[in-house]
């Protein structure tokens, strides 16, 4: 997936109606971790938090592999700053 198409599919995630299951989340985490997105890959684990979608064994391992890469300083992808406000203030899943 580019890097824009990517953007679009991140995009959706502000309309409250959008609803994703868990592999929906996955393949976006999966594409995340291939351009080394470490905001976008937070922004998506936190929205599925937010959404009552619990992570399974495959979400843990796309966002450790993230974790052992080499991380770019400025990440592409532009995250609203009013939905991470949101999602900072939001309950954890537990």
């Amino acid at each position: 997936m580019e890097l824009s198409d990517l953007q679009n599919e991140i995009n959706k995630l502000y309309d409250s109606s959008y609803k994703l299951t868990i592999n929906d989340y996955n393949f976006l985490l999966h594409n995340t971790t291939k351009l080394k997105e470490m905001e976008a890959t937070v922004f998506i684990y936190d929205h599925m938090i937010i959404n009552n979608v619990k992570p399974d064994s495959e979400t843990y391992n796309l966002i450790n592999r993230l974790h052992s890469k080499t991380i770019y300083e400025n990440n592409k992808i532009y995250i609203k700053k009013s939905l991470k406000k949101k999602i900072k203030t939001s309950k954890t899943y537990s």
